[in-house]
């Protein structure tokens, strides 16, 4: 079979996420598998790598010459794909479309982050905020209507939690659309096997919290995972942590003094690095404030750790009705800073027995697993 997967950017650090893992999913299953970009200065070495152009993207012409069989699309159901997508479907190529997000996308599920006045820092985010919520007439025909209806041109559109997919699921029905609920499936996202790993397995955990992203970005709320890891680690004086990821030196502020020397801050660590954290720690730690599905909460399940993060839906799933996770009853300072110090204690009571949480996980984000589900399910 000849599989096409398109993001608009790929890098090395995307082939470690599931844009990557799913191609390699697909490989080890003996598909033949391209990836396309818009990156014209491409930092890997791939000879399916197909390098094109927005206005070529656009065109049936391209999917009808390069006869996929399958394409597997990230447009994150952003309109701006809307005639892409249309295009490929009208090719007569198959398509899946990958949607990578939390459900919120459109009114009256708004965006969680608008619960956060701090989000607000200039001008063009406010304007911004207006053109995500307000329900104007021609609201639907330019926005909420192509970000929705562009299901219609997929065989089925990846949904990566299940209560992300109620969501989706709702918004379908809210606006007219409730014929496309059938083309809506729940299949989680792989996780690297340089991380998932089961001959590298070593459980060999200690007393400490463990918080891996892009600290930059605002949605890993790192106020609130500050200040919340300080009062644990007041609270639990047998633990420590470790905050790796580009700007987790901006989290220093926010950690009280007296707590400092038990926080390591790591600005980066190559990937395969990361298994030796994920394995020492007993807690994964990701108070964010929205996320789509986290890459590293996920890897942290496969070595063992246990999440506590806020009600969103990803991280809910990970959580597993408690086996394998706390979630926080909401996103105030209290909440998830208790939800820390119950995890903890879960942990004491022996509540958590990583090996098995390891093993679920490991099976649940495999990549030949999900890439023979994916498959499975066209018709």
């Amino acid at each position: 079979m000849k599989i096409a997967i398109f993001c608009q950017s790929i890098t090395k650090e995307i082939l470690h996420k599931d844009v990557g893992q799913l191609g390699e999913g697909f490989r080890d299953l003996g598909h033949d598998v391209y990836y396309i970009t818009l990156l014209s200065n491409v930092d890997i070495a791939d000879d399916n790598l197909i390098k094109i152009n927005p206005n070529e993207l656009k065109t049936e012409s391209f999917w009808l010459k390069h006869k996929f069989d399958l394409v597997i699309f990230y447009s994150w159901l952003s309109y701006k794909f809307y005639d892409v997508l249309k295009n490929i479907n009208k090719s007569g190529t198959k398509l899946i479309i990958k949607a990578d997000t939390s459900g919120h996308i459109v009114p009256p599920l708004r965006p969680l982050y608008l619960r956060f006045p701090g989000y607000f820092e200039n001008t063009k985010d406010f304007l911004y905020y207006i053109l995500r919520t307000i329900q104007w007439s021609f609201f639907y025909k330019f926005f909420v209507k192509k970000k929705l209806e562009q299901i219609k041109f997929s065989e089925f559109t990846i949904i990566e939690s299940p209560k992300a997919l109620n969501n989706i699921a709702y918004l379908l029905y809210y606006w007219g659309l409730e014929d496309l609920i059938s083309k809506i499936e729940f299949i989680p996202n792989p996780v690297c096997s340089e991380i998932n790993n089961k001959n590298l397995l070593t459980i060999n955990k200690e007393n400490v919290v463990i918080s891996v992203a892009n600290f930059n970005q605002r949605a890993k709320n790192i106020i609130i995972l500050g200040k919340a890891l300080s009062v644990f680690l007041k609270i639990r004086k047998d633990f420590r942590a470790y905050l790796i990821g580009r700007g987790s030196e901006k989290i220093k502020k926010y950690i009280q003094k007296d707590v400092q020397n038990r926080v390591d801050f790591m600005i980066s660590q190559e990937h395969k690095d990361l298994i030796k954290f994920y394995d020492k720690a007993k807690i994964f730690f990701l108070p964010s404030i929205w996320e789509g599905s986290p890459l590293t909460a996920a890897e942290a399940l496969t070595r063992g750790c246990s999440i506590v993060g806020t009600p969103l839906e990803a991280l809910d799933y990970f959580c597993n009705n408690g086996k394998s996770g706390t979630i926080s009853s909401n996103f105030s300072l209290e909440a998830i800073t208790a939800a820390l110090i119950l995890d903890a204690q879960k942990w004491d009571r022996n509540e958590y027995n990583p090996q098995n949480i390891a093993s679920f996980w490991s099976e649940v984000f495999d990549r030949t697993n999900i890439a023979k589900l994916i498959l499975s399910k066209l018709k």
